[in-house]
């Protein structure tokens, strides 16, 4: 297994908890599935989103649950991980619940991805992706809106160009997403409110 770059169980999370054991072998497994995989822009490991994802969740929710979710939430769509070795893995670190969270996970998968419809178009997958996510368990949409925020933040900070497509995309997401948490919700839509003002972007 590979090592975690950073000992998780030094991460606090908002409210000071300490991760549970529970989490901490579950993002053993998870680091381990993600490998050698960096975020584009930084180059840091990719499980470093992972976690500020999941404390976010944490903030917002105080769901364990949620929490194993927002750790795994890239594990199906960017790594060989099977829905079968996800649940094998929650239920083998102690999830009681381990049946909900792979759903939480399948969820925010995405399905209209590049390599299974090469013939269409960004714009056109992300259509279909979005009305896919419209009836996502409410759980997801928070981790969803956790998710979108992160990745908003570097995406502005690092590629100006590309971040009037991917705040077009999120903006249109969370209008269609309302399900969940209200005030995760509107903390998203107020920190994409305030990229574009920092960043003097106009879609």
């Amino acid at each position: 297994m590979n090592q975690p770059p950073y000992p998780i169980q030094l991460i606090l999370y908002p409210s000071g908890d300490i991760a549970t054991p529970e989490a901490v072998a579950l993002f053993q497994f998870i680091a381990d599935k993600h490998g050698s995989q960096r975020r584009k822009y930084t180059r840091e490991p990719y499980t470093n989103h992972l976690v500020t994802v999941a404390e976010n969740v944490w903030l917002h929710t105080a769901d364990h649950d949620a929490v194993a979710a927002a750790l795994a939430h890239d594990v199906l769509e960017d790594t060989p991980c099977t829905i079968t070795e996800l649940h094998n893995a929650l239920t083998n670190t102690g999830y009681t619940n381990a049946a909900a969270i792979t759903a939480l996970v399948i969820d925010l998968t995405d399905v209209y991805t590049t390599e299974a419809y090469p013939a269409l178009s960004r714009s056109e997958r992300k259509a279909r992706e979005h009305e896919r996510m419209r009836t996502i368990a409410p759980l997801a949409q928070t981790i969803k809106y956790c998710d979108v925020m992160d990745n908003a933040v570097s995406i502005c900070e690092h590629d100006n160009g590309f971040a009037v497509t991917y705040l077009r995309e999120v903006t249109h997401l969370l209008d269609i997403l309302r399900e969940g948490n209200p005030a995760t919700r509107s903390a998203a839509r107020a920190l994409l409110a305030d990229l574009m003002e920092r960043y003097s972007i106009r879609l």
